[in-house]
């Protein structure tokens, strides 16, 4: 975050922010901007798989592991 810009205050939702900000136990980054476009395209068909009923959540973590060893 950076610390030197103040977020106005003049609306409900610009207000909220700094409670968000001060509570936030870390950074969330979309890990799929920082993959090659093979890890990308891969990283999102395991993440249909999940969301469709088609792979236990519990198992996509090793499945993507099993990708990256792969394709070394």
């Amino acid at each position: 975050m950076n610390e030197e810009v103040k977020p106005a205050a003049s609306d409900e939702l610009s207000k909220s922010w700094n409670g968000i900000f001060e509570n936030a136990k870390g950074l969330y980054m979309n890990n799929d901007q920082n993959l090659t476009q093979a890890q990308t395209t891969e990283y999102w068909r395991i993440q249909n798989l999940v969301a469709t009923g088609g792979l236990d959540p519990a198992n996509a973590g090793a499945e993507f592991q099993k990708f990256l060893d792969s394709s070394k």
